[in-house]
């Protein structure tokens, strides 16, 4: 029945605009067609309203065997999604995408509204995911949408697929995600889910960055590469590989977060990033590198988010990589770490001036350390709280660690970095919320600190979690 599909959006090119409303309750095989040729470009981006409805027994249909080979600026489903482009309950299974820039299973680009969609690669035909080539320019690669653009919206979508860029030699920045490799300013992915499946004990789906000579940043993430606005309420349980050197960036949930910004509220939240397995050079257990600077204060980016599983690569954190300005509130890891300088909640903490620095706030780290690896640090390896001089605080050296607390008996011996000020020869280490792993599962250990109980969910004999 894909002629129907077809003949329908060739009738609304014809006037001159796609524009039209679909509405889908068949399944359709592609694969009678062979390769697909996507709907919008940049030139005519799809501005309709696409929806997959229940079938007439009850069922809702499919899109199988999406395949695109041919090298287009914008490969998906669909290439350009428009402003007024909106996309409901589409799902796709068995996807096979081998070229592009902007590259997403659903759409190479969306500047629109994608709800309720899913995509699940094939793990038993060749129909097996994105596998596309280093080009030579900046590339956009997702396991949904390659670059959702700013005001563009991803709500309540899935996708368990394989994401893999592959080459010599990158010249550009890459962005890789398991939703999405790109998300601008004032756009929102929420309620969303990337899957690395294990079937058969095989990692079926995964995402991957296998390239030789990395000559500019690769930016990954579990649920989106890089963002400069909200990511919400999703779930990553992303496997990602990626080369162990200088410009590569990887977070559980977000690579990198990178924008000035004024807002009260917190950006990345309600996230949990579970059983990760990730690889690379900047790492970490939610995000990556988190660089926002804010005129009128650190700004809360990061929160009520956490992250399971095990990190490995050069410098490691169990919630961040890097955090050079921003801060991150309300989170907790349980990662096992492994790196030549790891970081229970980040490997770095960096001061930039009075208003602009690391934070890490009312948090928990239950990280364990692979000390065979590097330098194990139990929260940072940036001296947090530290002065150079007790008269002028823009010496600092460090960003802050505050209210925090961490399990100081699975840090085992973790070195502490924790000058509060230099004055000449005295030093000064003030309380660093070290505590024992039996004191880690106590409700007043953390609420005495100041931890909110209706954040946090206290059980007794355990450890804290989120209400998320």
């Amino acid at each position: 029945m894909y002629k129907e599909l077809i003949n329908a959006i060739n009738a609304d090119k014809a006037d001159g605009a796609l524009n039209d409303s679909y509405v889908i309750d068949y399944d359709i095989d592609l694969a009678e067609i062979g390769e697909w040729t996507p709907i919008g470009d940049k030139d005519m981006p799809f501005n309709g309203s696409f929806v997959m409805t229940a079938k007439s027994d009850g069922t809702m249909p499919v899109i199988k065997n999406l395949v695109i080979y041919t090298d287009r600026e914008f490969n998906g489903f669909f290439g350009v999604i428009g402003t007024e482009g909106s996309i409901q309950n589409l799902a796709i299974e068995g996807v096979r995408i081998e070229a592009g820039t902007y590259v997403g299973a659903i759409a190479g680009f969306n500047a629109g509204i994608i709800e309720n969609s899913s995509v699940i690669s094939n793990a038993t035909t060749e129909a097996v995911g994105i596998d596309v080539v280093v080009k030579n320019a900046s590339q956009y690669i997702g396991g949904l949408v390659g670059y959702n653009d700013r005001n563009a919206v991803i709500s309540n979508s899935s996708a368990a697929i394989k994401v893999i860029i592959s080459g010599e030699t990158n010249t550009n920045t890459i962005n890789l995600g398991g939703i999405a490799g790109y998300s601008g300013s004032n756009a929102a992915i929420t309620g969303s889910v990337y899957n690395s499946a294990l079937i058969n004990n095989n990692y079926t789906y995964f995402i991957s960055a296998d390239i030789n000579n990395v000559q500019a940043e690769i930016v990954i993430g579990g649920i989106v590469g890089s963002v400069y606005s909200t990511v919400s309420g999703s779930t990553s349980t992303a496997r990602i590989n990626a080369p162990a050197v200088s410009g590569v960036i990887v977070g559980g949930i977000v690579g990198k977060y990178q924008a000035d910004t004024s807002a009260s509220m917190s950006l990345i939240s309600d996230n949990k990033a579970e059983n990760i397995y990730l690889t690379g050079y900047l790492v970490g257990g939610i995000i990556g590198k988190l660089d926002s600077s804010s005129v009128s204060g650190v700004t809360n980016v990061v929160a009520r988010s956490y992250s399971t599983g095990s990190i490995y690569g050069t410098r490691v954190g169990g919630l961040a990589g890097e955090i050079t300005r921003g801060g991150i509130v309300n989170c907790y890891t349980t990662c096992s770490l492994s790196g030549s300088v790891m970081g229970g909640f980040a490997a770095d903490i960096l001061f930039a001036n009075t208003s602009d620095y690391g934070r890490v706030s009312y948090c928990f780290s239950n990280a364990t350390f692979d000390k065979s690896a590097g330098s194990a640090y139990a929260e940072t390896s940036s001296e947090v709280r530290a002065l150079n001089n007790w008269w002028d605080d823009t010496t600092k050296v460090g960003g802050y660690v505050e209210h925090c607390i961490y399990n100081g008996d699975a840090a085992n011996g973790a070195e502490r970095r924790y000058d509060s000020f230099r004055i000449l020869w005295l030093v000064r280490s003030p309380d660093d919320g070290m505590t024992s792993d039996a004191n880690c599962k106590k409700m007043e250990t953390f609420t005495n600190r100041g931890f909110d109980s209706t954040t946090w969910n206290f059980v007794s004999d355990s450890y804290p979690t989120l209400n998320i």
